[in-house]
């Protein structure tokens, strides 16, 4: 009777010939383990290993997403994973399962930080070679400052554009004649509320019939001789699904003004990712419904290089047509409510010379969301009794000692809160609500209950335990739904440091449902890991995704005992 093939043995032998090189006796050692037992999550590994080594990025991937299936914890695996996806181009997926797992496991981050490395070493198809730029990167910042007129301080206006047209730039002549529109976004740029991290940069082929419809330039970092900039591939994958849009790198190849308004926005704004389309023949309601998915979250800005229409009351008989990203352009501001405000001399249609630029203004005061969440109205005084009943409420369920309850009369309307328990800073139990259903005071009693007695990750809270916890009662305000077209375009449209996201989903016949605050922004930065983060506290795979997902966003204000 022979003995069981020592597997643990086997693998362990592999795992350690593959780290030193003795590949050929580690590939033989797998196969012999993998006849043995097909679905070892460590085996198969180990053979997606060796397919990668291969080149077989396909197989590779086939076998990292079984050994996955295996042990969906297995940060190592996750990580192999994450590589064979960004070799096949499935770039925001592998960015995706990335970030989250830099996150869970900070050792596990390299795979982020190295995608994020290789996307600016890879070299955009379309970065432009300029040659009346100044090559020389501090001679041409100091060139494009010094031409960047001062903006008259009449015209700063308290909100800052949304979306700026700007007039091509083909020489240097026209380079400076776009000074004046880039210098009015230079004064936005200085508001402190106004941060630009992604521009989507929209401009017409030269040749517009040589392709349909709206061309993506791929991956690759956007390169001046500022630098480089790099690209927005979440973006990209917002566009995925609309059939008009296509990656053509080779489409960049012909004449177009995108790369030599880079510099100017580098100047002006400093760092931010950069999606690059390009426009070839295609309908302005094809182009609006590209601008429309790309417009939501205040962090972005579109700029469109196109001819500017003539000032008001210009002699000169018959115009053309507006370009086709302008035209897509004003019907989505005219959708959203925005106006158009016209920069320059002729804003007034007064001095008939062309104007400088045209911006698109938001008219409300709460971004720029289709439909902005409403910031709860809870004052410091209210706040601090919430919190006041929480730990009343706490003592109450553990049996401590009683706490003195503050009135409730304040409370009786429905509200929805978040109820978290700390120890040293470390947590100890939380609880919330999703949905306003129950008067606030009942709420805020029923959760720190809950978060005392019922959250599976911690033990339930003693009496002893609780006088040394701290407790912090977050009110949720009314949340907006999202809307969005795909997983991509979710998180385009999140606000790090602002939004709190609630999750439901009928999955399997049971409804799923989490919630994350504001403040675990500090702890996810990444919209990725975000919502990856809350996915598995709602009871799914990080990496699942359903049409059947349902977001909503809401502002918090939170109170705490540690304040």
């Amino acid at each position: 009777m022979t003995s069981a093939f020592p597997v643990d043995q086997a693998l362990a032998q592999a795992a350690a010939g593959w780290k030193t090189g003795d590949k050929a006796a580690a590939r033989q050692l797998v196969h012999r383990v993998l006849r043995v037992a097909p679905d070892h999550p460590g085996a198969l590994n180990l053979a997606g290993c060796a397919a990668f080594d291969d080149g077989l990025a396909g197989v590779a991937l086939a076998l990292f997403e079984k050994a996955a299936a295996g042990a969906p914890g297995d940060t190592a695996i996750q990580g192999n994973l994450a590589r064979s996806q960004f070799v096949l181009g499935r770039i925001e997926a592998a960015r995706r399962r990335a970030d989250y797992l830099a996150c869970l496991a900070p050792p596990a981050g390299a795979a982020s930080r190295e995608f994020e490395e290789k996307l600016l070493k890879v070299r955009s198809a379309w970065t432009s070679g300029a040659t009346f730029l100044e090559a020389d990167p501090a001679r041409l910042r100091a060139l494009l400052d010094a031409g960047l007129p001062a903006a008259d301080e009449a015209l700063l206006r308290s909100r800052p554009p949304k979306a700026l047209v700007v007039p091509p730039i083909a020489d240097a002549a026209a380079s400076r004649a776009a000074g004046p529109a880039y210098a009015r976004l230079r004064s936005s740029a200085r508001l402190p509320a106004w941060r630009i991290r992604r521009v989507v940069l929209l401009g017409s082929a030269a040749q517009p019939a040589a392709f349909r419809g709206v061309a993506l330039a791929g991956p690759g970092a956007c390169v001046s001789p500022l630098g480089a900039v790099p690209a927005d591939t979440l973006a990209a994958d917002v566009l995925a699904g609309l059939p008009f849009v296509a990656v053509r790198p080779e489409a960049y190849a012909g004449g177009h003004d995108l790369g030599m308004h880079l510099p100017l926005l580098q100047s002006v704004l400093g760092e931010f990712d950069l999606l690059p389309l390009l426009v070839g023949e295609a309908a302005p309601h094809e182009v609006a419904q590209v601008l429309d998915r790309l417009w939501d979250g205040a962090q972005t800005l579109i700029v469109v290089s196109a001819p500017l229409p003539p000032p008001r009351g210009a002699e000169g008989g018959r115009q053309a047509p507006e370009a086709v990203p302008l035209q897509a352009l004003r019907q989505v501001a005219a959708a959203r409510g925005l106006r158009c405000e016209l920069s320059g001399p002729d804003g007034e249609g007064v001095v008939f010379r062309p104007l400088d630029a045209m911006e698109f203004i938001a008219t409300d005061d709460h971004g720029t969301r289709t439909s902005e969440p409403l910031e709860p109205e809870i004052t410091l005084e209210q706040g601090l009794a919430l919190v006041q009943l929480a730990r009343a409420g706490l003592h109450e369920a553990t049996g401590a000692p009683r706490e003195p309850s503050p009135g409730t009369k304040s409370f009786q309307s429905a509200g929805a809160a978040y109820v978290t328990l700390t120890q040293d800073g470390r947590p100890r139990g939380c609880a919330g609500s999703l949905r306003a259903i129950r008067p606030l005071a009942e709420d805020v009693r029923a959760n720190v209950a809950a978060a005392a007695q019922n959250d599976a990750r911690f033990t339930a809270v003693t009496a002893a335990e609780a006088p040394g916890l701290v407790v912090t009662v977050s009110v949720l305000g009314e949340p907006r739904l999202l809307h969005f077209a795909n997983e991509s375009h979710a998180l385009w449209q999140l606000e790090p440091g602002r939004d709190g996201v609630i999750l439901e989903c009928l999955h399997e016949g049971r409804l799923h449902a989490g919630l994350l605050p504001p403040k675990a922004w500090e702890q996810l930065p990444s919209p990725r890991a975000f919502l990856a983060r809350l996915k598995v506290q709602a009871g799914l795979p990080f990496d699942f995704w359903s049409p059947e997902v349902r977001l909503r966003v809401c502002r918090v204000q939170t109170f705490s005992e540690a304040d």
